[in-house]
């Protein structure tokens, strides 16, 4: 038996992702906070973990520290 190949069976491109984690301090609680770039990403988005356990900020490439 022949295996046929077709054009649309193609492997996906794997998004970059780079994070980096850092703590504050927040009322009195320490917070970590974890900043992630996404490629995919097209504003920046603040997430707060349940619980209040921390917070994770999600931002587009080549956007300045």
């Amino acid at each position: 038996m022949d295996v046929m190949s077709f054009g649309f069976f193609r492997a996906k491109k794997v998004q970059k992702q780079t994070s980096q984690k850092q703590s504050f301090d927040v009322a009195g609680r320490t917070l970590a906070l974890t900043i992630t770039e996404n490629a995919r990403a097209k504003r920046l988005t603040l997430r707060i973990q349940p619980g209040g356990r921390g917070l994770k900020v999600t931002v587009p490439p080549h956007i300045s520290d």
